[in-house]
């Protein structure tokens, strides 16, 4: 059972991965970072290039490997598995993904998180479809280090323990 990470745009990377590798760490189980990635538009190249960005994004993160975090949490880093998500809804295929690799716990950013759009059951598609716990993070990045309040949405499965 591991513990996923969705990071859905760049500004995300810095505050969903440290928080999911903390909670991968008190859980003494792997990391999982899902990089959504909606399918092609007609339209535009753009989305392509965003897509490679979010993936390279991540490895870079990883790679620099925080020297503020614990030894047990870059230990975590250093073994974390990277897979894009390619979907046209991330919540959807991150529960798919969630539910497929029997996952603990999903870590996500709230859709707008200095309005906290998207914080709360009614608001939040994750929340209603994950077959798993879910923190959803709040206050963007400058709320990074310092967040007061997680919101955390449990169901009756036998794996939320």
């Amino acid at each position: 059972m591991s513990v996923l990470a969705l990071v859905t745009l760049p500004n995300q990377i810095r505050q969903v991965i440290p928080w999911a590798a903390e909670f991968a760490s008190a859980l003494d189980s792997p990391l999982t970072v899902l990089c959504w990635k909606p399918p092609p538009s007609p339209y535009s190249d753009a989305e392509a290039a965003a897509d490679v960005g979010l993936l390279s994004g991540v490895h870079r993160y990883i790679e620099v490997l925080q020297p503020d975090a614990s030894p047990a949490t870059r230990a975590i880093l250093k073994q974390a598995k990277i897979h894009p998500l390619p979907h046209p809804q991330a919540h959807i295929g991150a529960s798919q993904f969630a539910l497929h690799e029997d996952a603990q716990l999903i870590v996500a950013a709230a859709v707008n998180p200095s309005s906290h759009l998207g914080a709360n059951y009614l608001t939040n598609p994750l929340l209603r479809h994950s077959p798993c716990n879910t923190v959803i993070l709040l206050g963007g990045l400058s709320e990074v280090s310092g967040h007061d309040r997680i919101l955390v949405g449990s169901t009756d499965r036998p794996h939320d323990n």
